[in-house]
């Protein structure tokens, strides 16, 4: 907000929280995808791979359409709209970059995460199918 010499207000003292939220799913999205690959292939890079090429455009399309709701703001004839709006767009969209960046790169170099992923999969296997 600084950036754009905005004066922090009530209504855009909500965009941590409303990033968050556009964050979680995103971040769910893409870890279950890359757990399932992994599960199937027990490739890292191969998993990452088809990660990525499966949930890129898709969650950016979600985050873009968001981004344009909020962008629509810029148009009113309100200040505090305005500003609201704009740092939201902004802030989507920069939650869907550090979501693609920061879960890919740290994910697969977690063994911890990576063995729990294994470790439940295998109880998958082992159930009795009904």
């Amino acid at each position: 907000m600084v950036l754009f010499g905005y004066d922090i207000t009530l209504l855009t003292g909500i965009i941590a929280p409303l990033m968050v939220i556009i964050g979680v799913p995103n971040s769910i999205l893409i870890i279950n995808s890359y757990r399932f690959e992994y599960a199937k292939t027990q490739d890292k890079m191969q998993s990452l791979l088809t990660t990525i090429q499966q949930n890129t455009l898709t969650t950016f399309i979600a985050n873009l359409t968001t981004a344009i709701g909020f962008g629509v703001l810029y148009f009113t004839d309100s200040s505090v709209l305005l500003e609201f709006g704009v740092t939201a767009a902004f802030g989507v969209m920069f939650t869907w970059l550090i979501c693609m960046v920061m879960l890919l790169s740290f994910y697969p170099s977690s063994p911890r995460l990576l063995k729990k992923t294994l470790l439940h999969k295998a109880k998958q296997l082992s159930l009795p199918s009904s």
